[in-house]
């Protein structure tokens, strides 16, 4: 290998906590890499070795997942990824790994490791469940072993820019040769988790699965050949932006609309949809917001897609002064897509004049953006939600509405209600097997609580406080919704007496 040049770091600077190990400090942008002083440790800009002609390129640990086994993951299979990533770039077909340089605050040093996400995208391994990390026997036979799964790892580093780092080097000194030389060439690292020294091998156990959920309960649990073997298709989905990155790329996938024709749904009954991310995330994602509730996808929405200009319909061109422009109305009308897949056409980011080089063929969204997505035409790249981990289907709906308007919420509140004012509440759902509906509303306060089973209840407000409102609805078959208002949704109630 040659001396290796360039700067590799992370997105953000995030302390996260380890237990039974370090505590981390993800680093990006690089520090420079200088002396701080005679007191002052050096800081790097990355943990990896300058020259890599003394990395031990025959060690390696073992991967297997649920069709290749006995996979030796070299050292030198490693850095040539990431030599590629630095090369190529991100979006280039060749694709590689990053590596990631992360600081102990008490001890000071930086460790470079890979992220497991991109060791499973480099080893095509796009559907992954389970995962198992093994350290090497010691001579009793005893091995460590830590167990997460794909959805935490992802739920992990989307939520607090947290990971879980394969680590090769530390201080610049490879791994073995480095102060912390009894992790051997290989170690698991990651916040909330014991180190897993001398690792060994790495097993996917099982495959990400998606549960599909209608009403809360769990229907369906599909395997990705579920979805996989479907071909549904977007092609060449392109626009131009002049204030990010012009996109112009095909998509495979589901259907969305099948699901629902699996389930006895059709375009004649209203329903709602959302695809809930690992990360706790839902799509739709867009520029409105409900009181009591972002609504889902509606039936017309899963079956025809968006209308132009619609809530969710995506902006572009946005300036300090300018809300921006509407994606071309073309766009729209195209059924809801659960993909799985995608292929760049060429791409231009117009302001710095960067390009994303077309794919020659298609790839597997994998643990980079996927294993799924939905994909809604007339939405921009940000607002396809990724990591999709569950479909959610609701067949009972309970919105509401009422007669009177909360000027004001939240922590600056302006009150707009008085003691014994009284107010009705209006169900505005709905339920596709509306045979018998019960419901029950909650108006709570710290310390006084309202509640009513009428449909369109009237409360008489006689306490003084901050309310929030929770209206669940029930149908004869036991399918259930419901709807809380969020901290910016309460309303006061003011003595004025």
């Amino acid at each position: 290998m040659e001396t290796k040049d360039g700067i590799i770091g992370v997105l953000i600077i995030a302390i996260v906590g380890l237990s039974g190990g370090l505590g981390f400090i993800l680093i990006n942008p690089p520090t420079t890499t200088t002396p701080g002083g005679p007191d002052q440790p050096i800081v790097y800009d990355s943990a990896l070795p300058d020259d890599w002609s003394s990395a031990p390129n025959a060690s390696y640990f073992t991967f297997n997942n649920q069709t290749d086994s006995d996979i030796q993951v070299s050292l030198e299979e490693i850095l040539d990824a990431v030599r590629s990533l630095e090369v190529n770039g991100e979006y280039s077909w060749e694709g590689g790994i990053e590596v990631r340089t992360i600081v102990d605050p008490d001890s000071g040093m930086y460790i470079a490791g890979i992220a497991i996400t991109d060791l499973l995208f480099h080893l095509n391994t796009h559907f992954p469940g389970d995962i198992e990390f093994l350290g090497k026997k010691d001579d009793y036979g005893q091995q460590a072993k830590f167990t997460t799964s794909a959805k935490q790892i992802i739920e992990k580093l989307e939520d607090g820019e947290e990971d879980i780092l394969i680590a090769i080097a530390v201080n610049k000194e490879w791994l073995r040769d480095s102060p912390l030389s009894e992790w051997g060439d290989f170690a698991l690292v990651g916040e909330g988790m014991n180190t897993i020294k001398e690792l060994d091998e790495v097993n996917v156990l099982n495959n990400w699965t998606l549960p599909i959920k209608v009403d809360g309960n769990v229907v369906y649990e599909l395997q990705p050949q579920n979805i996989t073997s479907y071909t549904d298709t977007i092609p060449y989905y392109a626009y131009d932006r002049t204030d990010d990155w012009s996109i112009n790329r095909s998509y495979w996938g589901m259907n969305i609309s099948r699901i629902c024709d699996w389930l006895d749904l059709n375009e004649s009954v209203y329903f709602e949809l959302k695809g809930r991310s690992a990360d706790g995330w839902a799509t739709p994602t867009g520029r409105t917001d409900y009181t009591g509730g972002r609504r889902g996808w509606k039936t017309s929405e899963v079956y025809d897609g968006l209308e132009y200009d619609s809530e969710y319909w995506s902006y572009v061109n946005e300036t300090d002064t300018y809300d921006g422009d509407p994606l071309p109305a073309e766009l729209g009308g195209k059924p809801l897509l659960l993909a799985y897949a995608h292929q760049l056409h060429g791409e231009i980011d117009t302001q710095s004049g960067d390009t994303n080089p077309p794919w020659p063929a298609r790839k597997k969204l994998g643990m980079l953006s996927g294993p799924y997505k939905v994909f809604a035409g007339g939405q921009d790249r940000g607002a396809q939600v990724k990591y999709i981990s569950s479909i959610e289907i609701y067949t009972v709906l309970a919105y509401w509405d009422s007669n009177v308007t909360f000027v004001g919420s939240g922590k600056d509140a302006t009150p707009t209600l008085n003691v014994s004012d009284s107010i009705q509440f209006n169900w505005t759902g709905s339920a596709v097997f509306n045979s018998t509906l019960d419901f029950q509303w909650w108006f709570n306060s710290s310390s006084t609580s309202y509640n009513s089973t009428e449909k369109h209840p009237v409360i008489t407000f006689d306490t003084p406080g901050t309310y929030t409102i929770t209206l669940t609805v029930f149908d004869a078959l036991g399918n259930k919704n419901t709807q809380k208002t969020g901290y910016w949704d309460r309303f006061v109630v003011e003595d004025n007496t």
